[in-house]
């Protein structure tokens, strides 16, 4: 967690200008994700903090991409092992897609 950035990325790469944000899906409202429900007690609770949550992730991926910072986010529920491999390859994909733009 780097804290110089909004934000405070899980992984920041500068050779790619990039930062990489592992987004827990109950937390960060991983939209169509089994683990993104709400919980069935204080639901109006829930539901606005996860929306103030989504918000706020918005408005630092977008001071992050003004500053020209490439922001990928890879959410809890891809890597896990089944998802992990493909999830690692497109990651990778990713990564040299950016070095080419550059």
């Amino acid at each position: 967690n780097d804290r110089r950035f909004p934000g405070t990325p899980d992984i920041v790469l500068p050779k790619y200008h990039s930062v990489i944000f592992v987004q827990g899906c109950f937390w960060h409202g991983h939209t169509g994700c089994k683990k993104s429900t709400s919980p069935n007690t204080n639901t109006t609770f829930w539901d606005e903090k996860i929306a103030r949550n989504k918000q706020r992730d918005e408005d630092v991926w977008r001071q992050l991409e003004a500053k020209g910072w490439f922001v990928i986010i890879v959410w809890e529920c891809e890597l896990r092992p089944p998802k992990r491999q493909a999830t690692l390859e497109w990651l990778e994909s990713q990564l040299r897609q950016i070095l080419e733009k550059r």
